[in-house]
């Protein structure tokens, strides 16, 4: 790339001038999504690294003072440049005056470097040196690489506030693209456009004409233009207020008078989420699709985001290029207060109560009777031995122990058998009790609650529409009803899939929205590791990126519990550090049932490294 990047800066006992875009939400004083911030810490860091003091101010004495009392790798924040007049008039004394003593000026705020603005462009004029952070660099190859010849079909969602901000984006696009889904108050003008009435909704009255000439444009190259086929409604402009989708514009819809269009609709969220999965290449250009945010079609929004990950490339290029990764962390950072005291779960304990000589015809599974493996074969252990294995984990400060046996489901007899082995556990240890053991009944489940068993472990392990591929001796729904019981008998549920099986991306949402449906907090994810004589022995496993993706997704669908990360992690050249940065914050250390795992002390020492807490549950 040939262009000037903060990597070019000899910034060594100089000042620099950093343009951020901190733009973000915030609600009783509080930031409720601080992406833009986190986007910009990998410039800031590579500057300098250290404790930030703000000012009140970004010209005058006050900001001055502080600059001058500066020594080698200090941080001033300045205040908020839009306060100043001089800023959008991009007056050449505002921007030296900003400009200061520094010699230098990195520009890291992707947003906004497309207005010529004091703080922008204005400053340029008086710097010895001006570059670019990464983020911006990370954008520009993006825009430059990926857009130059995309992959077809090629579909752009753009939102935000103004049709005349994007109306070069938009010309420029008009020749690459085959789709475009508008949304955001830009859409409203759009329809208006159109003839549609939208009450009191944001509208650029004065770029309707504009707006007509987009949308014939648009028809000429034979360009989809999709606007939304109806809109969210709140008569009152706060966050929480009472909302309603109009009935769709083409059959009469309207935005009654006083309603303001918030969000895109119900009926559009299904187009979209069509189109987006035939797409093999979307970039999202600057500009939310919706104005009070999530809270209005959370769930929809949820499956239609996550439809559109399933593309080889997706840019939201206002604040990162994997939008995926990026939003699940910081999901993850607002439901376990990363930052501040991360927390990662660690689970260990997992006994193989029986092994081998299963009926089911699972292709993954060691243990099924149907393949010729190495496992071993044993029956139901003795209540001595799984005591003895409780007693073990318990001295080691782990806190939940699970029982697992092979097999379709237990005998009455076996039920009796294990019961009597949990209440033994029960009363010489303080370890949680966790049961995995196939396909049971209501009854079983009620006994294993009254014996002490606090969780139960189904994994439904992958979408209805590919189980079939996967096995045909029992089905999706026979696990679906076994975790339903298994919440009536008042157990906490354990649930998740293996990743691997030949399910394609739109197959883990599924499943992984059919267990959040239940209301499930504790999702584990497993990679297939490939075992010598099964049909799936010559599988090749998902690579290290696509693993990445599957947790993030997961994160997405789940926001507010565990994403447990469990088998597979072995293959990681990390042994998923990663992982714990795209939405993890749960792990299953220690072997698993028929393959090896990592270590609870190498778990503990790479967390550790991480800065997480470590609770071990």
């Amino acid at each position: 790339m040939a262009k000037l990047t903060v990597r070019d800066l000899d910034a060594k006992g100089k000042e620099v001038l950093m343009r951020v875009d901190f733009n973000v939400p915030l609600k009783d004083g509080e930031i409720t999504n601080d992406a833009r911030i986190v986007a910009a810490l990998p410039t800031i860091k590579f500057l300098l690294g250290k404790d930030v003091k703000f000012v009140s101010a970004a010209i005058g004495p006050e900001a001055e003072a502080a600059r001058a009392a500066m020594k080698d790798g200090d941080v001033v924040l300045l205040e908020n440049v839009r306060f100043y007049p001089g800023e959008k008039k991009n007056d050449p004394e505002f921007a030296k005056s900003l400009l200061g003593n520094a010699t230098l000026f990195v520009n890291d705020a992707f947003g906004t470097a497309h207005r010529a603005h004091a703080s922008t462009e204005g400053v340029t004029h008086f710097a010895e040196k001006s570059a670019m952070g990464f983020l911006i660099e990370r954008e520009l190859e993006y825009l430059e690489g990926k857009l130059e010849n995309p992959e077809k079909p090629f579909v752009v969602i753009m939102g935000g506030a103004k049709v005349s901000d994007k109306i070069e984006v938009l010309s420029k696009l008009m020749e690459k693209a085959d789709t475009f889904l508008i949304g955001g108050a830009m859409a409203n003008t759009f329809l208006a456009a159109e003839g549609y009435d939208l009450g009191a909704s944001k509208i650029e009255g004065d770029k309707l004409d504009l707006a007509r000439e987009i949308l014939a444009a648009a028809k000429a190259k034979g360009v989809k233009f999709l606007l939304p086929a109806d809109v969210r409604v709140a008569m009152k402009f706060e966050d929480g207020a009472e909302t309603f989708c109009t009935a769709p514009f083409a059959e009469g819809g309207k935005v009654p008078e006083g309603g303001m269009a918030i969000d895109i609709g119900a009926k559009v969220i299904t187009v979209c989420s069509i189109t987006g999965r035939t797409a093999r290449l979307i970039s999202r250009f600057r500009g939310p699709t919706d104005i009070i945010g999530l809270t209005t079609n959370e769930r929809a929004y949820r499956k239609l985001a996550l439809s559109w990950g399933i593309t080889p490339v997706m840019s939201e290029v206002y604040e990162s290029t994997d939008v995926l990764f990026y939003h699940a962390l910081q999901v993850s950072r607002q439901v376990m207060q990363l930052e501040k005291g991360d927390k990662v779960i660690i689970t260990g304990g997992i006994i193989n109560g029986r092994s081998g000589k299963c009926s089911e015809n699972c292709k993954y599974c060691a243990q099924s009777a149907h393949y010729s493996t190495a496992v071993e074969e044993y029956p139901l252990l003795n209540d001595e031995a799984l005591l003895a294995g409780a007693r073990y984990n318990d001295e080691r400060g782990i806190l939940r122990y699970s029982i697992v046996t092979s097999g379709k489901r237990l005998t009455d007899e076996d039920v009796d058998q294990l019961c009597a082995s949990y209440r033994h556990i029960a009363e010489h240890c303080g370890i949680s009790l966790c049961a995995s053991h196939g396909l049971i009944s209501k009854k079983h489940c009620e006994q294993l609650k009254a014996a002490g068993v606090s969780r139960y472990h189904n994994n439904l392990e992958t979408s209805r529409r590919n189980f079939p591929n996967v096995c045909t001796t029992h089905t999706y729904d026979d696990k679906l009803q076994t975790i339903k019981w298994a919440l009536e008998a008042g157990l906490e549920v354990c649930s998740g899939g293996i990743m691997g099986l030949g399910e394609t991306m739109e197959d883990r949402i599924d499943m992984y929205m059919d267990i959040a449906a239940l209301g499930i907090k504790s999702m584990p994810v497993n990679f297939l590791t490939p075992i010598p004589g099964t049909p799936y022995a010559d599988m090749t496993p998902l690579g290290e990126e696509e693993q990445l993706r599957i947790v993030a997704l997961v994160r997405f669908i789940m926001p507010d519990g565990f994403v447990r990360i469990a088998a597979g992690r072995n293959t990681m050249k990390d042994h998923g550090r990663k992982i714990f940065m795209s939405g993890a914050n749960a792990a299953i250390s220690g072997d698993m049932l028929t393959t090896a795992g990592v270590t609870i002390r190498e778990d503990l020492a790479m967390l550790a490294e991480l800065g997480y807490e470590v609770r071990m549950k």
